[in-house]
Formats: C-alpha cells, sequence, structure tokens
C-alpha cells in the first residue's frame, strides 16, 4: 500500500514517551490559520513537499532507530496533516509497528469520519487529541 508522506523525523523527544520516529503524512482536512505545518494541509506533493512511499518503505525507516525506542519506551508516532486522511495507510503503518513491538502513537484533531477512527484504534498505544474547535451548540451558548 502507498500513502502520501510528507516528511519523516527521527529522534523525536517530544511526540511521545521517549525516542520517536516521526511520519508527518499529508493532506488535512482543516485550514488552521495557526496550522504549524502548511505543507501537509493539500494531500498532492506539491512545490517540492512530499513523497509517495509503500507502508514496508515507511517501517524500513522507523526500523533504523528500534534499539533506541527499546532503550527509552519510545515507537514511532503517525502525525500529519491528519493521518486520518489517509487512515488505511497509517493504519498499515501501526499494525507493522505493532506487529514488531514497537510503541505507536496517533496525533490527530479527530477530523475524520467514526469508521476511519474504528481502522487504526486497535493499533494505537497513545491518542493525542488536538481538538481544534467546537461547534456552537443551539441550546447551550457558553456559561450562563
Amino acid at each position: 500500500m502507498e500513502g502520501t508522506v510528507l516528511r519523516i523525523e527521527q529522534g523525536s523527544l517530544h511526540d511521545g514517551a521517549g525516542l520517536r520516529t516521526v511520519v508527518y503524512l499529508k493532506g488535512c482536512p482543516l485550514r488552521c490559520a495557526w496550522c504549524s505545518i502548511p505543507e501537509s494541509q493539500s494531500k498532492q506533493i506539491e512545490k517540492g513537499f512530499g513523497q509517495t512511499m509503500t507502508a514496508e518503505e515507511v517501517i524500513d525507516e522507523i526500523e533504523k532507530n528500534a534499539v533506541f525506542y527499546f532503550h527509552s519506551d519510545g515507537g514511532v508516532t503517525i502525525s500529519g496533516g491528519e493521518a486520518l486522511v489517509q487512515a488505511d495507510f497509517a493504519k498499515e503503518i501501526l499494525q507493522k509497528s505493532k506487529y514488531i513491538g514497537i510503541n505507536t502513537v496517533l496525533e490527530t484533531s479527530f477530523c475524520g469520519a467514526y469508521n476511519e477512527i474504528q481502522k487504526v484504534a486497535p493499533y494505537v498505544d497513545t491518542l493525542f487529541v488536538d481538538v481544534k474547535c467546537l461547534p456552537a451548540s443551539s441550546t447551550n451558548n457558553g456559561p450562563a
């Protein structure tokens, strides 16, 4: 299976426990004005940002630091963009990582269909959910 990867960062200390490899996937349905990685918004490869990779190629990159994961309680973090845009691809990476004993984290805004969330959930050890905004409710307009 192929997906569109913005970049893979080795050695992150800020995207989950221990030393981590962060896989930034391209594509996000949100267009937040404060987006820290605007080049991740489009799923398409544009202006040199991103590349098509197979899940196996991503796993090969993740495994390069496997010895460090086990000594630091680290692992792989799937981020984006919004990983749920490529739920099948994210699932394959997470599933293969779990199979070889690597800890998994998913960073998401949960901006995706419930069936997409169900695809990846069984293979996630830790979930970081970034709530971007909540719609105004017709029955609750804030504190009274």
